[in-house]
């Protein structure tokens, strides 16, 4: 059954109201409703339009990656305030990310690792 015109945008407004802000991911999760149609309804609500106006905004960014991309996620609240800034990419600490994360893959005991030989594996250590 299809939803009415309008529920799910109250549904979506009495949830971050109750719960307090929260990301587009834990919208979805309390309604139990697909992302693509969330996301849609949320960036409309972020809009300031004649009909409506501005019903969410943006109060800050996280970086919670369960299993996901890692890039800043918008947390959204109730109101009509500004948005908060997305935050600028910081280069060295991926870089520090990315090579922590190689370190960790070549120190374990890998299968792959055992027809190397010590020259392969220093160089590949060295590269990453």
């Amino acid at each position: 059954m299809k939803a009415g015109y309008g529920e799910t945008s109250t549904k979506i407004l009495e949830i971050v109201t109750e719960y307090g802000p929260m990301t587009r991911h834990e919208v979805c999760a309390h309604l139990g409703i697909d992302r693509a149609h969330v996301s849609a309804i949320i960036t409309r609500m972020t809009k300031d339009t004649p009909v409506a106006g501005k019903r969410l905004y943006v109060e800050s960014y996280v970086y919670d990656s369960e299993g996901q991309k890692r890039y800043p996620r918008a947390v959204y609240a109730v109101g009509n305030k500004p948005d908060a800034k997305r935050p600028k990419p910081d280069t060295k600490e991926t870089r520090r990310r990315y090579l922590a994360n190689v370190r960790k893959k070549m120190t374990c005991n890998s299968v792959f690792n055992l027809g190397l030989t010590r020259r392969q594996y220093e160089a590949k250590r060295r590269m990453g």
